[in-house]
């Protein structure tokens, strides 16, 4: 009970202080009715809840079994434990194969960063781009879901506030016929917000990796030494079974 105390805490400072700014700078961030912290923060930590090959039927916590993941950064390997180790203004693209475990290390960081920080992360599956829901249409209803009722006239006003984070899943699992304009849109961002820190995460080979804005980092392979510490995770734990 006390860690969600904290926990909600610490996410309404950080929404406050975005939400305060937001409407110093539009008047249609001037809603009358209070935003919902707890609400905005129980949405949020949805992004910790998967199915996994494990438990199909249901979804489960993330925390319950994850194994952390590592980065290749200049030939040394560096564990991925927070958003802290990129650089606020950071864009980054974590590239790995299918099935490394690129979304739930994004799921993760999206986790962390609510629980440790002021920033606001707005995690978005890039899959779910279709001729009717582009990336602006998707990164306002994360908002939404937060209770900040935000147009794509708005946005403008979200990336200068410097209180989110973009965490983009699945750059490779963009529809090929909206790819040019969602990479045309990455690229505004990049252009016009300098501070605005974006990860994305993407298999080798896609369109975003040839953006030089972005450094990409490799994921880490799992060795047969990661095996058994992961596996006790996987079954509570229990030794003997693994």
């Amino acid at each position: 009970m006390i860690g969600e105390i904290v926990v909600a805490e610490s996410f309404k400072l950080g929404l406050t202080e975005a939400f305060n700014f937001l409407k110093s700078k539009s008047s249609s961030f001037k809603n009358p009715h209070k935003v919902d912290i707890e609400q905005a923060y129980l949405k949020a930590s949805n992004v910790e809840n998967v199915k996994t090959i494990w438990q199909v039927d249901k979804s489960v916590n993330l925390n319950d079994f994850y194994y952390p993941s590592n980065i290749i950064v200049k030939g040394k390997v560096i564990q991925v434990e927070s958003l802290d180790i990129f650089p606020k203004n950071g864009k980054i693209v974590i590239q790995g194969t299918a099935g490394q475990g690129k979304s739930i290390l994004l799921r993760h960081l999206a986790g962390v960063t609510l629980k440790r920080s002021k920033v606001v992360p707005l995690f978005i599956e890039l899959r779910k781009i279709t001729d009717k829901t582009d990336l602006p249409t998707l990164i306002c209803q994360s908002l939404n879901e937060l209770g900040i009722n935000s147009t794509e006239k708005d946005l403008e006003h979200i990336y200068a506030s410097n209180q989110f984070s973009l965490l983009f899943d699945a750059f490779d699992e963009i529809p090929e016929h909206n790819l040019k304009d969602t990479l045309r849109y990455i690229e505004s961002i990049c252009a016009t917000y300098y501070q605005q820190q974006i990860l994305i995460t993407s298999r080798p080979g896609s369109e975003i990796q040839k953006v030089p804005a972005f450094e990409v980092f490799n994921l880490e392979q799992i060795e047969l030494s990661d095996f058994k510490p992961m596996l006790l995770k996987f079954f509570n734990n229990d030794d003997v079974t693994v």
